[in-house]
């Protein structure tokens, strides 16, 4: 049985450590798209989003990985 790893944001809410990886390593290796072209909003750092942002951006890399 795989064992969840956690990662902790700045707000206090924890995620799936991969999930959070992935988005990061899939931000730095694309510097055309960053966290503000996908969510809308200003933010700069992976730290400083909610789950439900984490999770949307996860969502928007993996379809656009598909392509």
């Amino acid at each position: 049985m795989l064992k969840f790893r956690g990662k902790q944001l700045a707000s206090g809410a924890v995620v799936n450590e991969r999930m959070y990886y992935y988005v990061l390593d899939a931000l730095d290796s694309n510097k055309d798209i960053t966290l503000t072209s996908i969510l809308g909003v200003e933010v700069s750092r992976c730290n400083d989003l909610t789950k439900e942002q984490l999770e949307q951006v996860f969502d928007y890399l993996v379809e656009k990985e598909l392509e």
